[in-house]
């Protein structure tokens, strides 16, 4: 994996928090927040961090109309595993009608 680490969330007894485990994708010592929309960004950048993660995993940037889906739904779930990338907004929007058809919710049987 390279460059890419994960720190996991703790709950308030700052013990490891299995259930709802945060996974944190972090270069060295880049810091990140939570946007308005929910997805975490760098704050010396403000870029997502999901798309950086999936630049790594496929090795090469990501053109300007790809997608990246999360998954299982969660924003906050950076792992490469848990992220895909589509071609533009359009065959992304189909996943999710194929989700919902498929498992009744709009981010599939992982969530």
């Amino acid at each position: 994996m390279g460059l890419l680490k994960f720190i996991f969330g703790v709950n308030d007894y700052s013990k490891p928090c299995p259930y709802r485990a945060k996974p944190v994708a972090y270069s060295h010592n880049h810091k990140t927040y939570i946007d308005e929309k929910g997805y975490r960004r760098f704050t010396d950048s403000n870029r997502s961090v999901h798309r950086w993660v999936v630049e790594k995993k496929i090795g090469r940037k990501l053109r300007q109309n790809e997608v990246v889906h999360h998954i299982n739904g969660d924003k906050l779930d950076d792992r490469p595993e848990n992220l895909e990338v589509f071609p533009n907004q359009r065959q992304h929007h189909r996943r999710h009608v194929q989700n919902k058809r498929k498992y009744g919710t709009w981010y599939g049987r992982d969530t």
